[in-house]
């Protein structure tokens, strides 16, 4: 294991204290597996105000995160930070915050607070050698994930450890041991505890997973087998279906991998069948809006918008002037999510027909400028009419010609006088 220098005068430092200092969680496992190390999480017996002391004869910074839990952030420099948690044993009733902590110098009772065992290994940093209390370095070389204690007790005081271990195994592509599966799927409901931030950050970790260490990303596997679908999306009885357009979606970038995958869920959901679009609405808001996961507002429009076309333009035989209109709407994201569902190079080149015919597909596409507008409509009446002036276009009430445009605009403006 490599250590720093800094972490090693660190470690000397807690010697000179009194105290043992350890590396543990995914810094001791990635080191065991050859992967990169880079968040590095240590602990020992020292309190928050003993390890500021410790820290600070060291010349490194020191910030107390969370005083109740003994957790602080050692700084060295902008390159190198620790998390450092005070040994600890914890109980619980509700959520995944502990009601209560006690403090300990027991290194095996910390590590019976801990969720894995191939989380739950300790390096001794001055000594050079690993305390692995229950064997994870036999799971990390036999690629299976299991709990530390009974899967009763581990999932019994946190249920966000669930998603978690849904993470790892597909971070990893490690197995995931029958009675701990078995386990996480009897408890399954402890989800419900959790909050829908907390959900939501764990989610998109999850979806991310496969960038980590390029591994294949087959949690909806695992969404399945726990039923994780009725407790995170509030989906029922309720499956994904492992087909070629799953696969698609977790090969897609980064920047709208999440995008696809609500859409993945959303047509699993209807059983890939056209929905009205109020209903889409409702849905969409109540798993992932403000009643749900509490996605930004910006994400939930994004979601509908999107599956609104995605249903439209494969589901339906012909497409409206109006869905075409909404299609060119779309930002560049959410265009790219749609095209992992249905060929959108096909709706281009139906657009650019329409609008070769002469109709308008946008305000900009009318073959009139505001200049030439604003001489027979009044300013504050401009975008009112402008938008009339398109919806006539598209439904083919009106020509896109520029004389007849200012004649009707004329007329309108007039209509609008006389109501005065």
């Amino acid at each position: 294991m490599e250590i720093s220098e800094n972490l090693m005068a660190l470690a000397k430092q807690f010697n000179s204290n009194g105290a043992t200092l350890y590396m543990v969680g995914g810094a001791v496992r990635n080191s065991l597996m050859n992967l990169p190390v880079t968040d590095i999480d240590i602990c020992g017996k020292l309190l928050p105000k003993e390890v500021e002391s410790v820290a600070k004869k060291c010349g490194y910074k020191c910030q107390v995160v969370n005083e109740k839990l003994g957790t602080c952030l050692i700084t060295v420099s902008d390159a190198e930070q620790y998390e450092y948690s005070t040994f600890r044993k914890e109980a619980y009733s509700h959520g995944h915050t502990p009601d209560s902590v006690t403090f300990v110098s027991d290194i095996k009772v910390d590590a019976k607070r801990r969720d894995f065992t191939i989380g739950a290994i300790y390096y001794d940093i001055l000594k050079q050698e690993y305390i692995d209390i229950y064997n994870g370095e036999l799971d990390i070389k036999n690629k299976v994930i299991r709990t530390v204690e009974t899967p009763e007790y581990v999932f019994s005081a946190d249920g966000l450890r669930i998603l978690r271990l849904v993470r790892f195994a597909t971070e990893l592509d490690f197995k995931i041991d029958k009675f701990t599966l078995l386990g996480a799927k009897n408890h399954v409901r402890k989800l419900n505890e959790i909050s829908p931030e907390r959900k939501l950050k764990e989610l998109k970790l999850i979806l991310y997973s496969d960038f980590r260490y390029g591994n294949v990303n087959n949690c909806i596997k695992y969404f399945n087998k726990l039923n994780v679908n009725k407790y995170l999306f509030k989906c029922d009885k309720f499956k994904f279906k492992t087909n070629r357009v799953a696969k698609i979606v977790f090969k897609t970038k980064l920047n709208i991998r999440c995008l696809c995958f609500c859409l993945l869920l959303l047509m699993n959901k209807y059983k890939f069948k056209y929905i009205h679009p109020s209903q889409i609405h409702y849905d969409v808001q109540s798993i992932f809006g403000q009643s749900g996961l509490k996605e930004s507002n910006a994400q939930v429009n994004s979601i509908i918008a999107t599956y609104n076309l995605l249903q439209a333009f494969k589901f339906k035989k012909t497409y409206t002037i109006k869905e075409l209109t909404d299609y060119k709407k779309l930002d560049d994201k959410c265009k790219m999510a749609l095209s992992v569902f249905v060929p959108t190079d096909l709706i281009e080149n139906h657009i650019t027909k329409i609008e070769l015919s002469g109709i308008p597909l946008s305000e900009d596409k009318l073959n009139v400028s505001n200049e030439e507008l604003l001489a027979v409509v009044e300013a504050k009446n401009l975008s009112e009419i402008k938008t009339k002036l398109l919806h006539m276009c598209m439904a083919g009430k009106l020509k896109n010609e520029k004389e007849n445009l200012l004649h009707t605009a004329k007329q309108m403006q007039s209509i609008k006088n006389n109501n005065k």
